[in-house]
């Protein structure tokens, strides 16, 4: 008889784990509530904070530990730059609890510490100078080196520029010699047929 009501009892607990367990289409529905999830990050105190927002239905952010979440969303502080973190998003609470869903990559940048610099002044469309942060460390001698290459560049910009300006000069000099003479010769020969028709023109005006 006790054997019988083990035997009751186990089926009942086999059906009940079978129920609980995660299914195909709520994995499938977190997987895709997942994929929303998103992340920015901001600088104070001399260390960097990522946010990750869009944690719904219970989804967890994982990064050394679960992470509270308050209003759908987690914090991670106190981060270095050049820092990378691998964050795991995770079921929370229900029959799908603990289930891996997806792994965000983090990548925290580095402080450029030649923004707003006065080196960076009248070069604010340098890349190194109006970004606050950067994917590499910028060392002095780089920075150097780009602010160099991009004054030889604005130097043979400016070359080429006022060699484009000679050239235009000497196409309209070379027009201007080359219609110079034959301009003179029309102007003599009108003068002279001028001087020459005008006794004959007054004569015959006069009815001389």
């Amino acid at each position: 008889m006790k054997k019988i009501i083990f035997i009751i009892i186990m089926m009942f607990a086999g059906i009940y784990s079978l129920n609980a367990s995660c299914t195909y289409s709520e994995k499938r529905e977190l997987n895709a509530l997942s994929s929303y999830v998103n992340y920015d990050y901001d600088y104070n105190d001399n260390s960097f904070s990522v946010n990750i927002y869009n944690l719904k239905n219970n989804l967890i952010a994982n990064y050394n530990g679960a992470l509270a979440k308050d209003n759908y969303e987690s914090r991670i502080i106190g981060l270095t730059e050049g820092e990378s973190l691998k964050v795991s998003i995770t079921a929370g609470e229900g029959t799908c609890e603990g289930e891996a869903l997806r792994v965000i990559t983090i990548n925290i940048p580095y402080l450029n510490p030649y923004f707003g610099s006065k080196e960076c002044e009248g070069r604010e469309d340098l890349n190194v100078c109006s970004s606050k942060f950067l994917d590499y460390r910028l060392s002095e001698s780089t920075f150097n080196s780009l602010v160099n290459k991009r004054v030889v560049t604005q130097i043979k910009d400016e070359e080429e520029a006022e060699e484009e300006v000679v050239t235009l000069l000497d196409r309209v000099m070379e027009i201007v010699e080359k219609a110079y003479i034959p301009l003179i010769l029309v102007i003599i020969s009108s003068i002279i047929t001028y001087m020459i028709l005008k006794p004959i023109y007054r004569k015959i005006k006069h009815g001389l």
